[in-house]
């Protein structure tokens, strides 16, 4: 079962509610939920049981779930820039079936602030939303060029910078402001709207990536005993694009 709790508005929860109670003077409010509650996945078809969910993601306002059994792709909150994947801008109340490019099959979720990502089986990134204060957004899963060839083992995204690794290296990006996050030393650029490889991680195994509003973190395996050391570090981590580990006002947890 996937289980959440927080602040509802938008949706983020997939409770089916935005949670606002009207007060005096026509003043909105929420009804938080304290208490972990279940989120209700639906049958990817009348004749299917609900979706077994693996990986899951939150970003500011929006949540992801991945079913491990058929790859595909849930989403809820906040719909604003497209980070839903759902080609509007709606806000999407409980899990929705995010279309997916044909055949493709996901193998993980990662949220940013306001964007989203999935790796799959084909070893292709999708991205959706957007990760930069101007600019049009993806409204829905569309392959990453930038990272076509690679073979992605780790993927991570923050407020609105990522980091990705694979066998070809590891690489990050990000708009202005960054804040040290992306890695490229004291004398390389300060953001990238690119992916760039990170020259000081060069060689270097990665087995995770976290990160943060303005840090980043990796476990690489270095050899030696133990077999494994923390390779970066930044400012903060996180495995959501907010402050914390579950991003935004709200939180989420799954178990299958």
């Amino acid at each position: 079962r996937v289980f959440s709790w927080g602040h509802p508005a938008h949706g983020q929860l997939g409770h089916g509610t935005t949670g606002e109670v009207l007060e005096r003077a026509g003043r909105v409010d929420y009804e938080l939920r304290t208490v972990p509650g279940p989120v209700s996945v639906p049958p990817e078809s009348p004749s299917l049981p609900p979706p077994k969910i693996g990986p899951i993601a939150c970003g500011d306002h929006h949540a992801l779930l991945c079913s491990i059994n058929t790859g595909s792709i849930f989403s809820f909150g906040f719909g604003g820039y497209g980070r839903l994947g759902l080609r509007d801008q709606a806000d999407q109340l409980t899990p929705a079936r995010v279309p997916l490019p044909h055949g493709a099959k996901a193998t993980n979720v990662v949220c940013g602030g306001t964007c989203s990502y999935a790796t799959t089986t084909g070893s292709a990134v999708l991205f959706w939303g957007r990760t930069k204060a101007t600019g049009e957004a993806t409204m829905y899963p569309k392959p990453l060029a930038d990272l076509a060839g690679w073979t992605v083992s780790a993927l991570a995204a923050g407020r609105t910078s990522t980091i990705v690794a694979g066998p070809e290296g590891v690489a990050s990006w990000g708009p202005s402001p960054a804040y040290g996050e992306l890695g490229y030393g004291p004398d390389g650029p300060k953001s990238s709207t690119q992916p760039k490889l990170v020259d000081a991680l060069e060689g270097v195994r990665v087995l995770g990536a976290a990160m943060g509003y303005a840090g980043a973190l990796l476990i690489a395996d270095v050899g030696g005993a133990g077999g494994g050391a923390a390779a970066a570090t930044g400012g903060g981590a996180a495995t959501g694009g907010g402050k914390g580990a579950a991003a935004g006002k709200g939180a989420a947890g799954g178990s299958s």
